[in-house]
């Protein structure tokens, strides 16, 4: 993996070509290959062979599992222009004040 500075090199990099994604809509698989698989990879560092996608959970499939020993977490990724409605005005909240919110994104991350 890259170090902080690194890493925020290579995000600055990533930020300034993707301008031509975020103008089209794209689907949640051309989200993934051409925008998250560049942002794990090449900004972040993780190796592929760190990375596992679409594998089947008891009852249905995740996007991503990233995972180095001792440590995992699994990333369910949404088509662009999908927004997380958050409270403007709190520096924290509980699951279930976000759930109000954001219902179909929850249940769907849930699952």
């Amino acid at each position: 993996m890259h170090n902080i500075d690194e890493a925020k090199k290579r995000f600055d990099i990533f930020k300034s070509k993707i301008t031509e994604f975020i103008t089209n809509d794209l689907t949640e698989s051309d989200t993934r290959s051409k925008l998250l698989d560049d942002m794990f990879k090449n900004v972040l560092g993780w190796l592929e062979a760190d990375i596992e996608r679409e594998k089947f959970v008891q009852i249905g499939y995740y996007d991503y599992l990233l995972s180095i020993p001792g440590f995992q977490f699994v990333i369910e990724a949404k088509k662009n222009f999908i927004e997380f409605q958050l409270p403007v005005k709190h520096k924290s909240l509980t699951l279930s004040v976000f759930e109000k919110s954001n219902k179909e994104v929850v249940k769907q991350i849930r699952q």
